[in-house]
């Protein structure tokens, strides 16, 4: 898309740059999984460096005399290190539960031309993530559960513009009849209508209502 494209980003008017190259990621991860009766742990960490890191940088032009016109080159240089944690229980007749726990964090270590940007962290990049998972089957109903929450995150390069942490969560109920053949399904997305986005582009469509059918044809 930066290599042809111009056109509208989040930050703004934005020119092509069909010389950009490609980010580069050197990484070290370490990981593991313990399971105990019916839980599940897993747990494991990350420290990387981006190299030729894409940032978006001012052209010295003006679209209309107003707004500063970009383009995105291979400027930067990024730390990235962080964890993630995760909680499972299975009772194995039915019941599922799911913990989860990320902390992620990003600093640029080298931004040329772009000095306004070193030390910052990258845009749409929350430190932590919380997220959690219920589901239960049983002969009457199917019952599913999944919450998130992501913190503060970055909408601005410099960081000075950002959005508040929030949550979303879903629901749903079903039910399976004829023999498991046919599956009706209602659910809830997100249910607090929240209206944070990942991306200023876009506008959650807040608290949606869905139902869905499933047939299942046998041989």
């Amino acid at each position: 898309d930066d290599l042809c494209r111009s056109g509208w980003m989040w930050i703004g008017p934005k020119i092509a740059n069909p010389d950009l190259g490609p980010e580069y990621l050197d990484n070290i991860e370490y990981g593991m999984t313990i399971r105990w009766r019916r839980f599940t742990i897993d747990n494991s960490m990350y420290y990387g460096v981006g190299r030729d890191m894409l940032c978006y940088v001012a052209t010295g032009e003006k679209l209309y005399g107003k707004r500063d016109i970009f383009i995105r080159k291979n400027i930067s240089k990024v730390q990235i290190w962080g964890r993630e944690s995760s909680v499972s229980y299975d009772n194995q007749n039915g019941l599922y539960l799911n913990l989860n726990y990320s902390f992620n964090r990003t600093k640029v270590l080298q931004a040329n031309g772009l000095e306004v940007i070193k030390g910052k962290q990258l845009t749409y990049s929350p430190n932590h993530i919380i997220k959690f998972t219920a589901l239960w089957n049983n002969r009457v109903l199917d019952l599913s559960f999944k919450g998130a929450y992501k913190s503060k995150q970055y909408t601005s390069q410099d960081n000075l513009e950002y959005m508040n942490g929030f949550v979303v969560a879903d629901i749903a109920i079903s039910k399976w009849l004829l023999n498991r053949s046919l599956c009706i399904k209602g659910e809830v997305q997100n249910i607090f209508d929240t209206r944070e986005m990942n991306s200023p582009d876009y506008l959650a469509p807040g608290r949606v209502f869905n139902v869905r059918m499933e047939v299942r044809i046998r041989n």
